[in-house]
């Protein structure tokens, strides 16, 4: 099969006269990827950016979130969506390395196939030989003189100098057939939680091979590996990839989670994937897609549902919520729980459950804890498979694999290929280790050294003995509402505006966690089960 390539229409001429991208498109012999080193991964404003060739859609958009407390106890990182930036947040994400001048700055994406490889090395010494793009514009190694890091990109180094030489033969050492290199950074005058960060993901896809027949087919992987450009010294840094996955057509999914599998699986909720409008579905019997982390455990799967009538399970929008959400804590500071839709306003008072860190986590089909046993309607689903945390400090660099692989089988029911999605990651991760174990990222990314977090959601531990949450206010400023944590310590609380009279009198409850106040400024007076006084200000915009 051809392998297609379109480019955006903003070039930059450079030396050897090829372009540099910041848009690609990708069409290998199963999926196909759209992607902008301006957006989130796969985010494509006129379509779904990871599909099917010319077929149904998979993954609308992905984003890494990093995020951890320095030493001065401010919590720093970098969360995003569907957008660069966002003001809520108050952190993005912007194209390439981090340098002193952005006109001699490294490519921020290029994409290069093992063929143009091959031929590379074949015909490189060749007078009329012409050199690919992806080939020529390798990030392999930064302009040290403009601040950027000298080893970047992983490349064939013939002669062993370091120096990344493509017109002596030196050339990409890539993950499979299709291959996609990305750098972000953390940096901007709006970001004032940034670290300091470099984002370098490597995107692969592989060729069918009919002889072999192996599940790496229908098998996108995703490298991310985080550099420490910074000053911040963070003893535990969340990492989770959040999953805007559109599965044909998107109002009628499951999502699953497996401790055991190390990985979530997002499935059909109703065995009928139709095609509504421009979406296009999968028909009966649809397949499932998995989101397995390789070679290291999943710390957690969380998911969040938009249009939730419970709006702690909704879209987190400030930068803690998207901290919360990354310890398998809901945007309300409740933690996961394992019984009904994972939340503690679907319980009664007889029920009986723990903290948990994976959602939905029994086999779909089965009588256990599933989306369909809690009674849900099947719609539109976010995953967000939680990395290890890891320690984070300048010059360290982190790095996980995550295998998104598409099964099914016509003859199965949509729960039974979710299963089937589960059951293939395994073998995925076998064929990697013995095809690329030696590859520089792979080896990276078996690094499992972990650290310990917070122990107040740990699963090990019963709700009743739980660490209380301390009290505290946010966002803050907020556009109105106002959560509140750690309400089950505080035995009064009195509001106050910016004169000091009194606007309410508020007898916290443990259901009641949430204010809403018009624009202005307020101090928020505490008064504590111990009798000690909190003062917390807030404001309204």
């Amino acid at each position: 099969m051809i392998k297609k390539y379109l480019f955006a229409a903003v070039f930059a001429t450079i030396a050897c006269g090829s372009v540099a991208q910041n848009a690609v498109q990708v069409n290998g012999d199963i999926f196909s990827i759209s992607l902008s080193d301006e957006d989130p991964l796969f985010y494509d404003q006129s379509g779904v950016g990871l599909s099917l060739v010319d077929g149904p859609g998979l993954v609308f958009a992905a984003n890494t979130w990093a995020t951890g407390y320095d030493k001065n106890g401010s919590l720093r990182g970098v969360v995003g969506k569907y957008r660069a930036s966002s003001t809520e947040s108050e952190s993005g994400y912007n194209p390439g390395t981090i340098n002193t001048d952005p006109s001699k700055a490294s490519a921020s994406l290029v994409a290069v196939t093992a063929g143009e490889i091959e031929n590379h090395i074949s015909d490189y010494l060749d007078p009329n030989y012409e050199m690919p793009g992806g080939i020529s514009d390798w990030p392999a190694n930064g302009d040290t003189t403009i601040g950027e890091m000298w080893q970047m990109a992983p490349f064939v180094d013939l002669n062993e100098n370091g120096v990344y030489e493509p017109e002596e033969g030196d050339y990409p050492n890539i993950i499979g057939e299709e291959c996609i290199y990305l750098i972000k950074n953390d940096l901007g005058p709006d970001f004032p939680r940034a670290i300091g960060m470099e984002l370098h993901y490597m995107i692969s896809m592989f060729d069918v091979n009919v002889e072999l027949s192996n599940v790496l087919d229908n098998t996108v992987l995703i490298n991310t590996t985080l550099y420490n450009r910074g000053d911040a010294e963070l003893d535990t840094l969340q990492v989770a990839t959040w999953i805007d996955a559109d599965l044909g057509w998107p109002a009628d999914d499951y999502v699953s989670s497996r401790e055991d599998y190390q990985a979530m699986v997002m499935y059909n909720g109703d065995n009928n994937d139709e095609s509504v409008g421009s979406f296009q579905g999968f028909g009966n019997n649809p397949p499932a897609l998995a989101f397995g982390s390789m070679f290291c455990d999943l710390w957690g799967g969380m998911y969040m549902v938009g249009r939730d009538p419970e709006q702690a399970k909704q879209d987190p929008i400030s930068f803690d919520e998207h901290h919360f959400y990354s310890k398998a804590v809901w945007r309300d500071t409740t933690c996961l729980i394992d019984i009904n839709a994972g939340h503690v306003s679907y319980t009664s008072s007889t029920d009986t459950y723990n903290a948990t860190r994976f959602v939905y986590s029994d086999l779909p089909g089965s009588e256990g804890w599933t989306e369909a046993t809690a009674n849900r309607e099947p719609g539109e689903r976010k995953v967000l498979p939680i990395h290890l945390p890891k320690r984070f400090y300048p010059n360290d660099k982190i790095s996980y694999t995550l295998a998104l692989h598409l099964a099914g089988n016509p003859s199965n029911t949509a729960s039974e290929n979710a299963v089937l999605a589960y059951q293939r990651l395994q073998p995925i991760e076998n064929l990697l280790l013995e095809r690329y174990g030696d590859h520089p990222l792979i080896q990276a990314s078996t690094n499992c050294a972990t650290v310990p977090v917070d122990r107040r959601c740990d699963p090990s531990l019963s709700i009743e003995d739980l660490e209380p949450e301390p009290f505290k206010v946010f966002p803050n400023p907020s556009s109105g509402q106002v959560y509140l944590t750690g309400v089950e310590q505080v035995r009064e609380l009195f509001i106050l505006n910016s004169l000091g009279q009194q606007l309410k009198h508020v007898i916290p409850e443990s259901e009641n966690k949430t204010l809403t106040l018009p624009p202005g400024h307020y101090v928020l007076h505490a008064i504590m089960l111990d009798g000690k006084a909190r003062v917390e200000k807030v404001i309204v915009y």
